[in-house]
């Protein structure tokens, strides 16, 4: 019996320091990689709770529910630099707006990052899961290869169903001078182009005569926005939102209204026409009504709305509206690269490094080292922090100035539509749309006026949106 015993215990000590020695050489591999790279420590932010980072998570909750979590990560920048690092639910977590660091994340050291892996049963269910945005590798890459062709120039440059939908909105903004909202008709505008553009047969949210229920549709779909982006907020300890039923009944009246009409077009179709199809479902609804951001400014700036629209009506005074006039359209363009630049589509990107690499800023006391990247490290890229950096964009980075545009050409620190491979494919459809509401509300209204006091303010799902809407006034021509 003491022999077993005796035996048993060498053994463990044996495996015990086996996995010493293992750990250690690893260690002492990372060490020298780290030397040999001039690889430095980032800046840290300072934890008052270090275990899981919650002081942090619970201060930026409480600034998203007040519509401050924009302001507040900048501030975090402005602190600690442009790269820096948190605890975030125990896990070591890389915030950056360095452009070098977005283009070695997004394309440079492309194959070492992927996208968080989204599990069906516990974060989005199926709204999100093994999606274009939601995949990696050759899941990714399939889904990225079926829908490109969709947003081709042949399939988004015809617009005469898009005047139709643009007609029905028009009729819907009163003429008399009384106050309206354009958010919410043109998250319905986008509803019935999208299920047009997906489906071949619009739901006509715009119509008096619908029978359905656009308001249903889109506050479930909100909804689900919201949900999933708290969850990707919580990561592992998703559990702390418990059955969340308000937020499962929303998917499952998604599901049904999308559903019901993938199945009538996948009738007949071959299977990589339906993936196809289920690709882009939730592309153009996640990116609907960002032109909303462009009138926001327009309102409440006469000299420029009057600018553009000189501009416009002398552009298409003498000839139809096309693809390619609108972009010829030059304030036009600058006007939209603007609103891009202030409220980009994806606000916040977010990576999981996939092998031990480097980033090549932010180690050291002026940041300016570069910083090792373990695997397993999140790394999130700060798109709104870096469109604002006074460093790169000038004293008047927040301010709304199209003229800019006039001379400026960024590379990686303008990312509206994220960059590299992953780069979004709807982005020419989102442009062509937008200028084409903008154009056609000009030819309408000869001026439009703001009723509204209150300064943007940010609503968080997803994405992030006006929280008090565009109310505007507006005098027909």
């Amino acid at each position: 019996m003491g022999l077993l015993f005796t035996t048993v215990t060498w053994a463990i000590s044996i495996l015990l320091a086996a996995y010493v020695v293992q750990v250690v050489r690893h260690r002492s591999a990372f060490t020298n990689f780290k030397r040999q790279k001039g690889c430095m420590e980032p800046r840290k932010y300072p934890h008052k709770e270090p275990i899981l980072g919650l002081d942090l998570f619970f201060a930026m909750g409480k600034a998203m529910k007040h519509g401050q979590m924009l302001d507040r990560t900048r501030r975090l920048f402005d602190i600690y630099g442009r790269t820096f690092q948190i605890n975030s639910w125990g896990k070591t977590v890389i915030n950056t707006c360095e452009p070098r660091n977005v283009q070695t994340v997004l394309s440079l050291a492309f194959d070492s990052y992927g996208v968080e892996a989204v599990k069906p049963a516990a974060r989005g269910g199926s709204f999100m899961a093994q999606g274009i945005f939601t995949a990696d590798g050759a899941i990714w890459a399939r889904s990225r290869a079926l829908i490109r062709p969709t947003f081709a120039r042949p399939q988004i440059s015809n617009l005469a169903s898009l005047e139709t939908h643009v007609n029905q909105l028009l009729n819907l903004i009163p003429r008399d001078g009384s106050t309206i909202d354009l958010q919410p008709l043109i998250k319905r505008l986008f509803l019935d182009t999208s299920t047009e553009f997906l489906f071949g047969e619009s739901v006509e949210s715009l119509s008096p005569n619908t029978p359905f229920d656009s308001t249903q549709f889109l506050e479930s779909f909100n909804i689900c926005m919201r949900g999933l982006a708290a969850r990707m907020r919580l990561g592992k300890f998703t559990f702390i939102r418990g059955r969340d039923r308000e937020w499962k009944e929303a998917i499952r009246k998604v599901h049904v209204f999308i559903d019901k009409h993938v199945e009538t077009v996948l009738k007949g179709q071959s299977s990589e026409n339906n993936e196809k199809l289920q690709g882009e479902r939730y592309i153009l609804l996640n990116e609907m009504a960002k032109e909303t951001d462009t009138l926001f400014h327009l309102v409440r700036d006469p000299d420029r709305w009057n600018k553009l629209r000189l501009e416009v009506l002398t552009a298409t005074s003498s000839e139809p509206l096309s693809f390619e006039l609108l972009k010829s359209i030059k304030y036009l363009r600058y006007i939209f690269n603007e609103s891009l630049r202030l409220h980009p589509l994806a606000g916040r990107l977010r990576r999981i490094c996939h092998k031990d690499t480097i980033l090549p800023l932010g180690g050291g006391p002026d940041g300016k080292a570069p910083i090792f990247i373990k695997k397993g490290t999140g790394v999130v890229m700060n798109v709104h922090a870096m469109h604002r950096d006074r460093g790169l964009w000038g004293e008047n980075a927040d301010d709304f100035c199209p003229e800019r545009w006039e001379t400026a050409r960024p590379t990686w620190e303008y990312l509206p539509f994220s960059g590299g491979p992953r780069i979004c494919p709807a982005q020419q459809m989102v442009f062509t749309e937008a200028a084409y509401i903008i154009v056609r509300l000009i030819q309408e209204f000869s001026s439009i006026e703001n009723q509204d006091p209150e300064p943007w303010t940010e609503l968080f799902r997803m994405t992030v949106e006006s929280k008090n809407g565009v109310k505007v006034k507006m005098i027909p021509a």
